[in-house]
């Protein structure tokens, strides 16, 4: 009898062993190594998001150009061109058009195109040290608030 009761505690103490790991935490998969994809999208129900790479890095420089931010170093550039160019587009228009086209793209050779009116070759120069530093963090974390607005243009 005793031979049984302890063969029955044994099995308790095994069953009891075997439910907690398998509801232990398990640990979370280690980050990627590379940047992700340049263009990234997310589907929910009837609802598609997508990040965009071009769009992102656009938004920061022109975030960062009109408050005067600071950007990593290898962003200077590109911003300061941005700055500069900002200074003839009152009204947005022209980053409002240079977004537009980004999103359209869906590598680097269309996206140094969309910009270079803007940007010289300076977007382009600046995209590989995006990509490969800031791009990750940023398709996660929410990225760059746009721009902020402007007051709306008096009618007449």
């Amino acid at each position: 009898m005793r031979a049984t009761v302890r063969a029955s505690a044994a099995m308790a103490i095994l069953a009891a062993l075997a439910l907690a790991s398998a509801c232990a935490e398990k640990k979370p998969l280690p980050p990627p190594r590379e940047p992700p994809a340049r263009v990234l999208l997310t589907t929910f129900d009837r609802l598609s998001l997508r990040a965009n790479a071009y769009v992102e890095l656009h938004a920061w420089l022109a975030s960062a150009a009109r408050s005067d931010a600071e950007v990593p170093p290898e962003l200077v550039l590109a911003k300061k061109e941005l700055a500069r160019a900002m200074k003839d587009d009152p009204h947005d228009e022209r980053l409002a058009i240079a977004a537009a086209a980004l999103a359209a793209c869906t590598d680097d050779r269309c996206a140094a195109r969309a910009v270079a009116a803007l940007y010289g070759n300076t977007f382009a120069e600046a995209l590989p040290a995006f990509i490969a530093r800031h791009w990750g963090e940023r398709a996660v974390g929410g990225g760059a608030a746009a721009p902020p607005p402007r007051p709306p243009r008096a009618a007449g």
